[in-house]
Formats: C-alpha cells, structure tokens, sequence
C-alpha cells in the first residue's frame, strides 16, 4: 500500500547561534534526497528565543517508509547531539 510518512523535530531554544549552526551543518545533506524523500526545515526567530523546524516526508510501501524516515530522524538526531557535545566542550 501506497503511504506517506512524516517524521518531525522542533527544537527551541534561546541559544539562536546553535540552532542556526545545527540548520547549517544539516543543510549539505537536506540539499539532495532521494526520490521519494522530502527534508524540509524552517528556522523562526523570535524576541527571547529561535525555533528550528525539520520535517522528513517518505512516500513508498508503508513499511519502507517508516524505516526510512525513521533512520533519517535518527540520524539527524545523532547529528544534533554531535553539535551539541561540541558546544559544550567549547564552553568549558
């Protein structure tokens, strides 16, 4: 059966310049996707706080799609995680 699915991130945070770094290092890879993948994102800046936005559309058989977007969630959360050890490490 034909689906689609969308996996979804929403990070806040008053620390505008690492959600901005965590927009540029994902940038290269959201650039080029496969056929039936889709990565959009969307950076909000506010008075006190920024909002980064990440959305990963697979379309496919129901299961290819819940792996894929799965996966790629994942790893963008592996990626988040990456930066935010990096951030700490500097502050110290």
């Amino acid at each position: 059966m034909h689906s689609k699915v969308i996996g979804a991130l929403e990070l806040k945070s008053s620390d505008c310049i690492v959600l901005e770094s965590i927009k540029r290092s994902l940038a290269p890879d959201n650039a080029v996707t496969p056929r039936d993948m889709f990565i959009r994102d969307v950076f909000e800046r506010a008075k006190d706080s920024c909002i980064y936005k990440l959305e990963v559309e697979v379309e496919g058989d129901l299961a290819h799609a819940l792996k894929r977007s799965s996966s790629t969630v994942n790893e963008v959360l592996l990626i988040i995680k990456s930066i935010l050890r990096a951030y700490e490490e500097l502050e110290r």
